[in-house]
């Protein structure tokens, strides 16, 4: 029995070890992610600005569908124009919170829809079924500038992404937010929650236009904060990138309501699909797979341990049984 319960002790200290192993594993990733999560806590929320105005606050959007392609939908007009009505919400109510921005509540974004290119728009939206400009785009957005005035822009939303699959209606409404936010004047955000952060990715939910979006404008069209008429000598540009005030909180317009695992989900989505949260992801995997592969070696190097102890226990015990009954 000697043989026998020495080998049991020595499989319980493996055991013990791989346990005190993945424990530690544990408790470092879980560190890891609370550093992650502090920094995120204490990310310095920016946008990056053209340095371009429109001259004048309402701004006429031109929707121009396509003929006669197999591809095309109705409902992408639609979720286009719950696009610009997002941020005609957003601003309004970001005038109407924060008293020093209540010149936003007079810029307007006016939408619709023709068969054909008119004049006297300023924003002119197409469709195409794929872009292949630009390493994944989605959707373009092109603005032309005379004298630090935006004259017009034009912008072109995608049916497909690169690899010809369909875009999702989620996906399709949060590219139109974001490129009428470039239409606007804002370029992109340093936070990758922010709808106009540079990379698009595939959410459960459309994403909602931020304070820190409605902040961008508000400083696009700081000349309204001296007179409704447009003069550049009241345009004065701060710093870019326009960084979020401590006196406004980060925060969403029109968020739609999700439950916990639903925002988890979304947000892990996201975060994946950046850069550095594909690296993290390569990481933990890599952890996680060398956890399960030491622990499993060590499982069958016990199992085999257990098998030959109890094979020579048996032989031994049936050579004593053979021998005293001889």
């Amino acid at each position: 029995m000697e043989p026998l319960n020495k080998v049991l002790a020595e499989v319980r200290g493996f055991e013990n070890d791989v346990n005190k192993v993945a424990t530690l594993l544990m408790l470092s990733l879980a560190f890891a992610a609370c550093v992650i999560g502090e920094t995120e806590a204490q990310t310095q929320y920016s946008i990056n600005l053209s340095n371009t105005t429109w001259d004048h606050a309402i701004i006429r959007i031109l929707l121009i569908p396509p003929a006669n392609e197999s591809w095309w939908n109705t409902t992408f007009v639609d979720l286009t124009l719950q696009a610009v009505d997002r941020w005609n919400s957003a601003l309004a109510t970001f005038a109407s919170t924060y008293q020093d921005f209540a010149y936003l509540s007079n810029i307007k974004l006016d939408a619709t829809q023709s068969v054909g290119v008119a004049q006297n728009f300023d924003v002119h939206i197409s469709w195409k079924e794929q872009i292949s400009s630009g390493l994944g785009s989605v959707g373009t957005a092109q603005r032309y500038v005379r004298s630090g005035v935006i004259t017009t822009c034009n912008i072109t939303l995608a049916a497909k992404d690169l690899l010809g699959i369909p875009l999702t209606d989620v996906l399709k409404q949060s590219v139109a937010i974001h490129e009428v936010g470039h239409a606007l004047g804002l370029l992109h955000a340093n936070y990758s929650d922010d709808v106009m952060f540079s990379e698009s990715s595939y959410d459960i939910a459309v994403r909602p236009i931020s304070t820190l979006d409605t902040y961008g404008v508000a400083q696009i069209f700081r000349w309204r904060l001296s007179s409704s008429q447009f003069n550049s000598s009241n345009q004065e540009w701060g710093s870019n990138p326009a960084a979020l005030p401590s006196t406004i909180k980060y925060g969403y317009f029109d968020e739609p309501q999700q439950d916990f695992w639903t925002r988890t989900i979304s947000s892990f989505l996201r975060y994946i699909q950046t850069v550095g949260g594909l690296i993290m992801l390569v990481v933990v995997l890599f952890i996680v797979f060398g956890i399960i592969s030491i622990i499993s070696a060590l499982v069958t190097f016990s199992r085999r341990h257990k098998q030959k102890t109890s094979a020579k226990f048996s032989f031994g015990f049936l050579q004593k049984y053979r021998l005293s009954h001889l």
